[in-house]
């Protein structure tokens, strides 16, 4: 055998060899990942939060039906369930701003619905209102936001975080987060686990209470300890994880009683339509709770989609808090738009505008009327190029005559020089 040939067969068992050894470190890697993250103490307990129903109950109020029609277009009595919870749960939703257009949608849409909302990015601009850092990492980011809001805004409650290309529902989170106490440290979202580690994904967005957001601000209340506490960017959901775990603070279960996801890391696309979401995608080996393709993928009370657009924002918007399906009486909000004056008089009024005092007229006399008023295309193309005619005309006339108004103009100045003199 000569040398070439040995070479060969020495490199495809080296390759042999390599790829075996490959595969198992890869195996025992899924292994442990998948047994750390399932059998781990730190595993959320699945739903054993208080229940709204309780919660509302002990408050000492009580329900009423509203016929809907009346309340949006008349005068309504009382307030609805959401008002209500505007009022007693706080929300501050802080935006991490990548697209300035995006942030402008959210402030115009769903960022309303907030009881306060702030954008922290790193490029300053006129049109939004945009707290700017020079973050190190992306962990430094997160961390120069929640010292940010732990020294402005003293009374919040709930703290929601999310990108800029996110539709989130308001409402549902404080109808979610109202039996709890906010003084316990929550730390609400889609958890995900990577390397033993379980933390909810940026991407879907997440709650912090206002004890886990102090909790952090404590452990990290300056800039060089924030650009520490973290090494890579992109990594700031896993670090804020890590962080809060330490302190014995973990993700919640927070799918609904029917196992839907409250918060989804991805857009309305991928959800609703099964195979959009590829199987071989990291969401579905990292998360623990995957998802539902189709229909069955989302709770009635979702909080968070991601991968909204800035003009995508609008849509939802209108869709979700504007439109209404049609399933009682509409009697307030199916009556015509109003008008200056009463529908009969609207025929007086064109009478008096076309300098018409009397008002005796026959139905003929009135359709010539306004079919000389309302010309067909032809004559009114033609009725308008006349006039363009007359305009160049009269312009035409004027030209020719200026000679004669500016010797006019001369004769009058020289007249009242020889006065002077």
């Amino acid at each position: 055998m000569d040398v070439l040939s040995v070479f060969r067969t020495c490199r495809k068992r080296v390759f042999v060899v390599g790829f075996a050894i490959g595969a198992v470190l890869a195996f025992l890697f899924f292994k442990t990942e998948h047994i750390s993250s399932v059998k781990g103490s730190c595993r959320p307990e699945k739903r054993k939060l208080p229940n709204y129903g309780d919660w509302f109950a002990g408050k000492g109020l009580s329900r009423w039906p509203v016929n809907f029609d009346a309340f949006v277009y008349g005068k309504p009595e009382g307030a609805t369930e959401a008002a209500f919870l505007e009022k007693e749960v706080s929300v501050l939703c802080a935006v991490f701003v990548r697209k300035v257009k995006n942030a402008r949608a959210v402030k115009d849409t769903w960022g309303k619905h907030c009881n306060a909302i702030v954008f922290f990015g790193m490029q300053f601009d006129d049109s939004i209102p945009i707290v700017t850092f020079q973050p190190k990492n992306s962990f430094h980011f997160l961390c120069l936001s929640i010292n940010h809001i732990t020294n402005q805004y003293h009374d919040v409650q709930w703290i929601l975080f999310v990108h800029d290309d996110m539709f989130v529902v308001p409402e549902n989170l404080r109808y979610y987060v109202a039996p709890l106490d906010y003084n316990v440290p929550y730390y609400l979202g889609h958890p995900l686990t990577f390397w033993g580690q379980i933390y909810n994904v940026a991407e879907a967005g997440y709650v912090l209470s206002k004890a886990s957001l102090k909790s952090i601000q404590m452990k990290f209340n300056s800039s060089e300890k924030c650009y520490n506490a973290g090494k890579y960017w992109k990594n700031e959901d896993f670090y804020l994880g890590k962080h809060l775990g330490n302190m014995g603070i973990f993700p919640k279960d927070t799918r609904d009683v029917g196992d839907h996801s409250r918060f989804h890391g991805n857009n309305f696309n991928q959800l609703l339509f099964p195979g959009r979401l590829s199987k071989l995608s990291s969401y579905w080996k990292k998360s623990l709770y995957p998802q539902i393709e189709g229909f069955g993928c989302c709770s009635n009370k979702s909080i968070t989609f991601h991968g909204v657009e800035g003009d995508k924002l609008y849509t939802l918007e209108y869709l979700v808090h504007r439109l209404r399906v049609f399933r009682s009486p509409c009697i307030v909000g199916n009556k015509p738009a109003p008008t200056p004056f009463p529908v009969e008089q609207v025929w007086q009024q064109f009478l008096k505008a076309e300098g018409r005092e009397s008002f005796s007229i026959s139905a003929k006399e009135y359709f010539e009327l306004w079919q000389n008023k309302i010309s067909a295309p032809d004559a009114f193309n033609e009725r308008m190029r006349q006039e363009h005619m007359n305009d160049v005309e009269a312009t035409a006339v004027g030209f020719a005559n200026m000679p004669h108004v500016l010797e006019s103009m001369l004769s009058a100045v020289r007249a009242n020089d020889s006065d002077n003199i």
